[in-house]
């Protein structure tokens, strides 16, 4: 009987078989091992915007090769456990993903290739983003005039007014959209100089009320074609001038006068003076028109003025001399008025009970200030710093400081609070703070 013979007897009985099947064996083991080890390249540090705003999209590139040229997708991390595929792109081709961040911060981004083999490379070097939620930095300075003053932005955005008591009696109109001065107006009146100062637009945008200090009055311009309509005789050093949020009246401090006048817009009429403490200087409306609130810059108070009827007043004191400048948060409840000693900087008081509830250090000193439309941040401005502080309102700390002009005076934001305009009274600049 003769034995079957199997692979194992061929084996034994051909070497020539033997060496065969080893080279078979060896060519697939190397063949399988190449395979794993020739993933696609590590991609390429994603590209896109170093600095960006919160709830806004961005878009990043990046580019990788694979050994086979095969397909590739993208894995991205955003930074923010955040991880996203796109779709597959052809070996070496470029491909994009939007991101949009929905809180501020630095958040650094990566991205890692995947063939159709299901084959990974390692991760790409990072980019980074900074993320804010408020304006942060100066994109754009605007060269005006000789000593601007101060800065009225019309509700749409479109256009801004910069007055000049130092240069012919000049206001300034600028197209904000690529920050140039298209028109200048001259309020001069006869007198030696009219020396406008505080400027204020009507919520419709069809009227800017200007506050002529040595011209006692108060210069309207129609804004469609910006000619003056009308000049409403004030005491003299006329210095602010606010709004209600109706439109129907207009507040203008005058300093020497230590009075409040009351403008009916209706007619153009002054209807009331207030008197008020001793040198008043910063004026605002509550954004639900309730009050409006006077800085006394000669005392440590604010003035409450009871807007029906306009005779009922209130002092409160904010702890400090040197009420300069208020502003009123959007919401209306909490009041920040800024304070030229050093000590105190910005103080905060409660709309309800007009309690003072707290005092900002500002160092360098504060002066103007303006809230952004959205109540998150408040803006003020270090006259001799040249700096720009900013307070966060959540819980009233500075998360910023931004260097701008020479002698910043007046600080007023965009409507869409996509920017704050400061005006930078000893270097004849508007720094235009965005992102």
């Amino acid at each position: 009987m003769v034995a079957k013979e199997t692979g194992i007897h061929y084996l034994i009985a051909y070497p020539r078989l033997r060496v065969l099947l080893a080279a078979v064996l060896l060519f697939s083991l190397v063949g399988s091992t190449c395979r794993k080890e020739l993933p696609p390249d590590a991609p390429s540090a994603p590209g896109g915007p170093s600095e960006g705003r919160v709830s806004v999209p961005y878009s990043f590139a990046t580019a990788g090769s694979d050994p086979k040229g095969d397909s590739i997708r993208y894995r991205f991390d955003w930074g923010d456990d955040t991880l996203e595929w796109t779709g597959y792109y052809p070996s070496e081709s470029l491909a994009q993903l939007s991101h949009a961040w929905s809180s501020p911060g630095r958040y650094g981004l990566k991205v890692m290739a995947q063939n159709v083999r299901g084959d990974s490379s390692a991760w790409s070097d990072s980019s980074r983003i900074v993320i804010a939620d408020y304006p942060y930095r100066v994109v754009a300075t605007i060269p005006v005039g000789k000593e601007p003053a101060e800065i009225a932005v019309l509700p749409n955005g479109q256009y801004a007014y910069v007055t000049d008591p130092c240069y012919n009696d000049t206001i300034y109109k600028i197209r904000t959209s690529d920050n140039t001065v298209v028109t200048k107006i001259i309020t001069d009146t006869g007198f030696p100089s009219s020396a406008p100062t505080g400027i204020a637009a009507l919520p419709n945008g069809e009227f800017v009320y200007a506050a002529c200090y040595a011209g006692a009055n108060v210069t309207v311009i129609r804004t469609r074609d910006d000619s003056i309509v009308a000049r409403i005789p004030v005491p003299y050093s006329a210095r602010r001038v606010a709004v209600l949020p109706s439109g129907e009246y207009v507040y203008v401090t005058s300093t020497s006068y230590d009075c409040v006048s009351v403008i009916r817009t209706s007619d153009n009429t002054v209807v009331k003076t207030l008197p008020v403490g001793f040198d008043p200087v910063g004026v605002a409306a509550a954004p639900d028109g309730r009050h409006v609130y006077v800085a006394i810059f000669g005392l440590d108070e604010v003035y409450v003025i009871d807007t029906p009827g306009n005779s009922s007043m209130r002092r409160v004191g904010i702890g400090g001399w040197g009420a300069c400048q208020v502003a009123v948060l959007p919401n209306s409840q909490y009041v920040y008025v800024s304070n030229v000693n050093q000590g105190t900087g910005v103080a905060v008081i409660r709309a309800s009970d007009n309690a003072l509830l707290r005092c900002i250090p500002v160092p360098g000193g504060s002066g103007d200030i303006a809230a952004l439309p959205d109540g998150n941040y408040v803006y003020v401005a270090s006259y001799d710093s040249s700096l720009v502080s900013v307070i966060r309102t959540s819980d009233d700390s500075i998360v910023a400081r931004i260097r701008v002009g020479t002698g910043p005076t007046c600080v007023a934001a965009a409507p869409g609070g996509e920017c704050v305009y400061v005006v930078n009274k000893d270097s004849g600049t508007i720094s235009v703070i965005g992102y």
